[in-house]
């Protein structure tokens, strides 16, 4: 587990709501058709809103006043008690303190020796940031949800339709414990055309229901009794977010809803439906409940206005509403029209070199619990949970899992003791640590199973696409891994320390992963950091009971620094370059390889006694003291070619691309690449014996580029043309080499480095090209000195 930032640990208490919510009758735990009502809040300042805030917070409440006497009485006890602190310090003064004194002769530098690590590891208690956040509200949860379940052998196989084809993704479950499922497909030769939706009943394992969409929908959602679809999409021509519920059992448009705004909504709109004939929407500033019968408002109530990462969910009854985005939480008790909060939420969730967003929100299968996730999509994952009866953060985690596209973003595991997001990691609620990973690729099924979620009795449903042939929905057990399974021994290990490594590949701008024109060194942007590398061997022995194979996963690498786990940051390639590559092992029985690995780890230099840990195996390291040079990596030239004398003087070709100069610069350049979360580099780029000139502008397609399926269009090639008809490759290119296909219209904002082995004050202008084709003048500024690393 990765430690949690002390901003987290220090939130701030949340604010009082101005006034509790009135807890729910215990009668509505059941689905109810919403009735209009309206409440008035109470007026800021008013004698209602002061009485309310004090019965909403026991702490709020006068104290009692002590009598004179028991003041008389705790003013002895006090005294008794100083007096007996003070001869018991004293006492362990005399004891102890001629101990410390000849412990520093001994060790030369007053250090502690080293001591066992298990030592220190015992104290390092693993598990979620435990906030001391004060109560917001007053509520009653939800009634528990109820998991829908299949059989453990449950298997359906969906004939295929030519010329459509399933979209194994696009696979969602209604609200459990409904049995209904939808799936979208579209012909093979039209990915992009609208979809035909297909209802199924996987407790019957029949179709009950199949039509087409006149549009594409965006965050679908099915009712619980299969009867309605619905969906949004953006109008440009009206300026709306449109919402539409289809009738499964017709295959008509029954309603449409438009919501009005400056842009699309890129988060869900559709919450879902509080009964059959009901949904509810959250559009911009306001939730709605919309009778499908009569198309006429049944319920709705004002909510701040929306941010770019507002997410919503409902509870299993849909009694209670959450509402969030990065900044703060609301619940809507649905059945009165009451919002209460907001739960303000610590800015330390979402803070970051590559801020976090809210991904997902969700209420915990007993109700009585909220999960929210935030992640950058790149590095870095947390989780916060709210207590649903009080507004009470309780639990922040910072699972050191991957952070992976794909599947569900978040889902609580059956029983609420743990979490699944992103493509199929596990997260054990008690630790913070991943407890495992559902795969998609089984034996018995083929390769590229898609995860749709999390079933009753821990299991998964995962859908598989055999184009041309059937697709198959499939139930599979989520196996929790055992700590038994694998026994790790660490054959060798030894730490070296760097201040600064080599830093190659694709996440530092490289096309290719292993070399490069340029020196690239990189450093921590906090100097009080430095790069410790664990030379290691490791081998492992699996249990009779273990599967056939088990991985050793990165977050179960770490070094014990001073009691504290460190994850690892990245490892070194056996040319001694950095790569965020984190280090991970598969062991299968039978194997008698033991694998090395040189692993990265952040330090500070000035730890008294570190350890490696590789699963279950602990090794004490000795303490490196002086800095090691780092190995120098091999230069390549700069890939040059030639083109015609005629193309330096040619005419700007913008018939693919329009090209918008920014800037251009000779000399050193520096960069700080987004790569782990503890990881915050400065990369220095230059070239050991020529100069450097970086160019950065904007890219605006005019002509796309379109991967048919069976022409590959590869990427466009960018250069820099002499006027001597030497063409120059871009050593390095941030955000990275531009992609194979693009769109007209789209824009791009590039930076590319070149190497140039002549003085370029020979020659101050440059041509930049495009596939081959001059596209702009470069005229750098006047360099200062050569480059030089």
């Amino acid at each position: 587990m990765t430690p949690a930032p002390a901003s987290i640990l220090a939130a701030t208490a949340p604010a009082k709501s101005a006034e509790p919510a009135t807890p729910a009758n215990p009668a509505a735990s059941q689905p109810q058709r919403v009735q209009v009502k309206a409440v008035a809040p109470a007026a800021p300042g008013s004698s209602r809103a002061k009485i309310d805030s004090l019965a909403g917070d026991p702490l709020a409440l006068p104290a009692a006043q002590p009598s004179p006497a028991e003041s008389r009485s705790r003013k002895i006890n006090t005294l008794i008690t100083i007096a007996a602190l003070l001869t018991i310090v004293i006492g362990a003064g005399v004891v102890y303190v001629p101990r410390w004194i000849k412990n520093m002769g001994q060790n030369g530098t007053g250090a502690r020796p080293a001591d066992n690590p298990d030592a220190h590891v015992a104290e390092y208690v693993v598990g979620p940031v435990l906030p001391n956040s004060n109560p917001v509200w007053s509520l009653r949860p939800d009634v528990p949800a109820q998991p829908l379940r299949l059989a453990n052998d449950f298997r359906l196989t969906i004939a295929a339709q030519p010329p459509l084809r399933f979209n194994p993704a696009s696979l969602i479950l209604a609200a459990p414990p409904s049995p209904f499922a939808a799936i979208a497909s579209t012909p093979d030769s039209d990915r992009g055309a609208a979809e035909t939706i297909s209802i199924w009943n996987l407790t019957t394992q029949s179709r009950t229901a199949q039509f087409r969409l006149a549009q594409h929908l965006a965050f679908p959602a099915i009712s619980r009794d299969g009867e309605y679809y619905a969906g949004q999409a953006w109008e440009e021509s009206s300026k709306s977010n449109r919402v539409e519920i289809w009738s499964t059992s017709r295959g008509q448009l029954a309603h449409a809803i438009s919501n009005p705004g400056p842009s699309a909504i890129a988060t869900d709109v559709v919450i879902g439906f509080p009964v059959e004939d009901q949904v509810a929407i959250l559009g911009v500033d306001k939730l709605q409940v919309w009778d499908l019968k009569t198309k006429a408002i049944a319920r709705e109530i004002p909510l701040p206005p929306r941010s770019i990462d507002t997410h919503v969910a409902a509870s299993a009854r849909f009694n209670l509403v959450a509402v969030a985005d990065s900044r703060r939480l609301y619940l809507v008790d649905l059945a009165e029209g009451k919002v209460v909060g907001p739960a303000p939420i610590p800015e330390a969730l979402a803070s970051h070199r590559n801020r976090l967003s809210l991904q997902a929100i969700e209420f915990s299968p007993d109700g009585g619990d909220v999960g929210l996730v935030f992640d950058n999509r790149q590095s870095a994952r947390r989780i916060a949970v709210f207590d649903v009866a009080t507004g009470r953060l309780k639990e922040i985690h910072t699972p050191a899992a991957p952070v992976y596209r794909g599947g569900p973003d978040f889902q609580w595991l059956s029983g609420g003791n743990g979490f699944l997001v992103g493509a199929g990691i596990l997260i054990d609620r008690a630790t913070s640590a991943q407890a495992g990973q559902i795969y998609g690729d089984l034996p018995d099924e083929g390769l590229g199973g898609v995860l749709a979620g999390l079933l009753g009795d821990d299991r998964a449903l995962i859908a598989w696409d055999k184009h041309p042939k059937s697709l198959v929905l499939r139930s599979i057990p989520v196996a929790r891994e055992k700590a038994s399974w694998l026994k790790v021994s660490i054959v060798s290990a030894s730490a070296v320390k760097y201040d600064q490594l080599a830093c190659i590949g694709r996440e530092f701008g490289n096309s290719s992963g292993t070399n490069s024109a340029l020196l690239q060194n990189g450093r921590f942007i906090d100097r009080s950091q430095v790069f410790l590398v664990v030379e290691t061997a490791f081998a492992a022995a699996l249990a009779d009971d273990a599967p056939a194979s088990v991985a050793l996963r990165p977050d179960q690498f770490a070094l014990i620094a001073d009691g504290q786990a460190r994850a690892p940051i990245g490892t070194l390639t056996p040319e001694g370059v950095f790569s965020v590559e984190r280090p991970e092992y598969e062991f299968r029985k039978g194997d008698s390889v033991a694998p090395r690995r040189s692993i990265v780890f952040p330090c500070s230099g000035r730890e008294r006694s570190i350890a490696l840990r590789i699963g279950n195996a602990f090794q004490a390291l000795d303490l490196p003291r002086d800095f090691s040079p780092a190995p120098a990596p091999t230069v390549i030239p700069s890939i040059a070619e030639r083109l015609p004398g005629s193309a330096f003087s040619a005419e700007n070709d913008t018939q693919a691309v329009v090209v918008d100069l920014k800037s251009a610069r000779l000399g050193t350049f520096e960069a700080e690449p987004a790569i782990a979360d503890q990881a915050a580099l400065r990369v220095t780029y230059s070239p050991a014996d020529s100069w450097l000139l970086t160019v950065t502008f904007d890219l605006t397609v005019n002509a796309a580029r379109i991967a048919s399926r069976t022409v590959r269009p590869g990427a466009p090639r960018l250069g820099l043309l002499l006027a001597d008809g030497t063409h120059i490759r871009p050593a390095v290119q941030f955000p990275g080499p531009l992609p194979e296909t693009l769109k007209a219209g789209e824009k791009i904002q590039q930076t590319c480095l070149f190497v140039l082995m002549n003085d370029p004050g020979r020659s101050r202008t440059f041509r930049l090209t495009y596939d081959n084709a001059p596209v702009a003048i470069v005229k750098p500024d006047t360099p200062t000195a050569r480059s030089v690393p």
